[in-house]
């Protein structure tokens, strides 16, 4: 297996990568979600909203004509009968044009399909009978005007039971629509609500994971260092992994032992030269066993200076690495917020194109209670006629259920539609929150930069600061040598032996082996 994926390195590039992974899923999953929300608003409007207000600009301009018909019958005057005329055809292209909208581009299934092709072919005997109607009514023979109308009826309740049942058809998948998307968003929101909990407990475990990757390793490593610096050898070091803190601790695993041997063997010797120096002359000891002892002491404190310059510069460079790896996380999370932004843009955008279909609503509702209105006029005027008004009494009547109906379906349009404006606005405040929550990430990972960026200066200022001790303990050690040379100068071979067996024994008395090497 490669060896990088045993580094502290892959370690921390991982944990990273699952985080930025997390983040980049959950905000894909969110445009997906705002997708299908537009695309199911815009079919909502197109396939059922227009059509339905198709149908009844048909029922209303049909409604109409039959009234100025009535009407026309009961004129006083030809200029009275000449103007309803001219309305009568105005409504007549209305229909027509409303109807030929609805029959090309409005029905979408079988079911509409079908009733639309009713609603089809009874409209051709109606317009021939309000044009034979017109006709008569121009030749000023009211009989045949009054035939017209009386035949008219039955096609008439034909027409508007289609057109009811057409209407109700639309209302009903409508409704179906609402619902269906409804539930889509409850999904997409417990969906939403199940990454971001994923997410939070990837990086509780990521956490979790790299805290005990680095600071187990790590306090043994200490707690190793801290028993040789008290002069404790032959340690159990125990090497589990085979990264950086690995290596470490392999390494001073090697120095302990090397450490023993070097005891043991200075023992050894110590107690050898020891032998043959004690018939020796005292005459310079204590000078010589001084300038030994320094000298072994500075020996091995420019050895422990040079290991420990040497993992200052290692962690120095680590600390590095880290920073530009805390900053790659900070960037990679700043797009992150920004991706959050954009899908809150869509959202509020969704809101609006809600707010105009809501605004079409209201301008059906009100085309129904002109209608409405319409109707009560139509019943007055009948109650004035009589008996001959009562034909035109009854269809005022179906006028004003036909307005009824309509605006009480408007009406429920209009709740389904605030309800799904209501429920795009708590998306897109879900959505501000998961944004503010990036937020913070993208700050604590920039306060971590920050941190790691100190840790790295101050690592770099130790090496230097540890360099130039260095050099004071070599030039020490120098000047030492050099005063060794003149007591071996001055003083006789067996007085430098004794010196060296005592400064030996004393050198190697801090030290305290195991018991293998007892």
């Amino acid at each position: 297996m490669n060896p990088f994926f045993h580094t502290i390195r892959f370690r921390i590039i991982l944990a990273f990568g699952v985080s930025v992974s997390l983040m980049v899923g959950i905000g894909a999953f969110g445009v997906v979600s705002l997708w299908r929300l537009t695309s199911d608003m815009s079919g909502l409007y197109d396939g059922k909203v227009t059509p339905i207000a198709e149908l009844c600009d048909v029922r209303v301009a049909q409604l109409d004509i039959r009234l100025q018909l009535r009407a026309m019958q009961g004129a006083g005057s030809a200029a009275h009968a000449a103007e309803m005329m001219a309305k009568i055809r105005t409504d007549q292209a209305r229909m027509a044009a409303a109807w030929s909208e609805y029959f090309l581009h409005g029905a979408f299934n079988d079911k509409e399909r079908a009733i639309a092709n009713r609603i089809n072919d009874a409209l051709p005997p109606f317009n021939h009978l309000t044009d034979a109607a017109l006709n008569a009514a121009k030749a000023e023979n009211f009989t045949d005007v009054t035939a017209s109308i009386n035949g008219m009826v039955p096609i008439s309740h034909t027409l508007q039971k289609a057109l009811d049942e057409d209407a109700a058809l639309n209302l009903t998948q409508t409704k179906q629509i609402a619902s269906d998307s409804a539930a889509t968003f409850r999904t997409q929101i417990l969906i939403a609500i199940s990454l971001v909990v994923a997410g939070v407990a990837a990086a509780i475990g990521v956490s979790i994971y790299l805290v005990r990757a680095i600071s187990t390793p790590l306090r043994h490593a200490v707690s190793v260092a801290n028993h040789i610096a008290d002069g404790r050898l032959d340690n159990r070091i125990h090497v589990e992994s085979r990264d950086e803190f690995g290596q470490l601790l392999d390494a001073l695993r090697k120095m302990d032992r090397q450490l023993c041997d070097t005891v043991v063997g200075i023992k050894t010797s110590g107690e050898s030269i020891s032998v043959a120096a004690d018939e020796i002359s005292q005459g310079n000891t204590d000078l010589s066993r001084r300038t030994e002892e320094q000298a072994a002491s500075l020996e091995e404190t420019a050895s422990s200076m040079e290991e420990l310059t040497s993992t200052v510069r290692h962690n120095a460079e680590s600390a590095k690495q880290a920073v530009m790896l805390a900053e790659v996380a900070s960037e990679a999370a700043a797009r992150g917020g920004q991706f959050v932004v954009q899908v809150v843009e869509t959202m509020q955008g969704i809101s609006e194109s809600s707010g105009q279909v809501a605004a079409i609503v209201d301008v059906i509702q009100s085309i129904a209670f002109q209608t409405n209105i319409l109707a009560l006029n139509a019943a007055v005027e009948a109650a004035r006629a009589g008996e001959q008004g009562r034909g035109f009494a009854v269809v005022a009547g179906e006028v004003r259920t036909l307005a009824q109906r309509s605006a009480a379906a408007a009406r429920e349009i209009g709740a389904l539609i605030g309800e799904s404006v209501r429920r795009v606005k708590v998306g897109s405040t879900l959505v501000g929150q998961a944004g503010g929550t990036i937020d913070e990430i993208v700050v604590s990972v920039r306060r971590v930069t920050d941190i790691m960026g100190e840790i790295s200066s101050a690592s770099v200022e130790q090496s230097r600061g540890i360099e130039q001790v260095n050099q004071a303990v070599r030039q020490m050690d120098e000047v030492t040598q050099r005063n060794a040379a003149l007591v071996e100068e001055a003083a006789a071979a067996a007085q430098a032996m004794a010196d060296q067996a005592h400064s030996l024994r004393e050198a190697v008395s801090v030290f305290r082996l195991g018991e293998a090497f007892a």
